[in-house]
């Protein structure tokens, strides 16, 4: 009776294991704003991935981080109030 449970256990890891390793892909897209004229770092810009609800604020240095981007090729759209 213990062998049968044993067996179900091992076949379940076996099953989920690949599943948790999987679990982690993402990836990251970082960049950098700058005014095209004066190269001046622009702070505050909204950088939001297309066809999602994804995205990030620049710093004080006009650099972003999205994280948790699943793999796979974006187009990205920055917005600027008043520029």
């Amino acid at each position: 009776m213990t062998s049968i449970i044993r067996y179900k256990q091992f076949l379940s890891l076996l099953l989920i294991f690949p599943m948790l390793l999987s679990a982690g892909v993402t990836g990251k897209i970082t960049g950098k704003v700058v005014d095209a004229g004066t190269s001046e770092p622009l702070i505050g810009v909204n950088v939001i991935v297309d066809g999602t609800g994804i995205g990030a604020s620049t710093d004080i240095d006009g650099y972003y981080n999205i994280i948790g981007i699943p793999p796979g090729s974006y187009s990205i759209r920055a917005s600027y109030i008043a520029y």
